[in-house]
């Protein structure tokens, strides 16, 4: 019995799967945004989340108002889990869409001088993540 491809195959697939979540744990881009279904934007960056509202003179309604705005600090495994339901939710091609429609979210990344947007399906879950965000424990005020 000739073990040596049996070594050599768990030796490949343990430097992939290294290989992927090392990749996965340092941010892919320099920033996210996460537009919520009321235009209000959670933008990200390495160290940092801001929630951004929108005023009633900016609604369509003219009388929604997401609120005031804030911002806390956030560690690299916040920032990872951001990232990471962010793009989760947008490798579903169900949830991708041609065209913002309500009620509907939309996804960015900023690589610097380049985006790249997503206009997706609302998901309940991850909009209760980011609303549990301004009293997450795992954050502080700036």
């Amino acid at each position: 019995m000739n073990i040596r491809p049996t070594l050599i195959f768990i030796g490949i697939t343990f430097l992939f799967s290294f290989s992927v979540m090392t990749q996965l744990h340092h941010p892919t881009c320099e920033s996210m945004d996460y537009v919520d279904t009321n235009n209000n934007t959670y933008h990200i960056t390495n160290d940092s989340i801001y929630f951004l509202p929108i005023s009633a003179i900016e609604s369509s309604t003219g009388e929604y108002s997401g609120g005031e705005p804030w911002s806390k600090k956030i560690d690299n495994d916040v920032r990872f889990e951001i990232e990471n339901r962010l793009r989760t939710h947008i490798s579903k091609k169900e949830n991708i869409l041609k065209s913002r429609t309500k009620p509907s979210i939309i996804i960015i990344f900023n690589y610097g001088k380049k985006t790249k947007k997503y206009i997706a399906k609302y998901d309940t879950e991850l909009d209760d993540y980011f609303k549990s965000l301004k009293t997450n424990k795992t954050v502080w005020e700036e």
